[in-house]
């Protein structure tokens, strides 16, 4: 929780509670762990060089992904490690292709366009040419 929040939940706190419990929404607002704007990739921030943003290709990579083990194509793994759980999951793998399918402009609003053009004169159609166009053949 940014400084500003945990600021103004103070004051609110403050405003609207008995000392004790009071004391303990402090305790707990002040303990909050602030949220990154953006995914930061772990394994570099575990190196001790700086931490970079999420990027386009990295959340890519990670839906892929997301689809390959849902789909049980690949192993599960823990820190390097395969844990053995071979586990389908249907709806994880098609939202992870619906976002990869979306992100890379596969799906396309498709409507079909009819243009039927009435041509009016200003002579009146005959019988005969009625019952020939109009009429059901027997």
């Amino acid at each position: 929780m940014p400084k500003a929040a945990r600021v103004k939940s103070a004051k609110k706190i403050r405003a609207n509670q008995k000392p004790k419990l009071r004391a303990k929404a402090h305790r707990e607002a002040a303990a909050a762990p602030e949220a990154p704007a953006l995914p930061v990739l772990s394994k570099t921030k575990r190196r001790g060089t700086p931490a970079k943003p999420a990027t386009r290709e990295w959340v890519l990579e990670r839906l892929t992904e997301n689809v390959r083990r849902a789909m049980q194509i690949e192993t599960v793994t823990l820190r390097g490690t395969p844990t053995g759980d071979f586990r389908y999951e249907g709806s994880v793998a098609n939202r992870a292709l619906e976002l990869l399918g979306k992100e890379l402009g596969l799906f396309v609003e498709r409507n079909e366009s009819v243009n039927t053009h009435h041509v009016v004169s200003g002579e009146p159609i005959t019988e005969a040419k009625w019952e020939e166009r109009y009429a059901k053949a027997r």
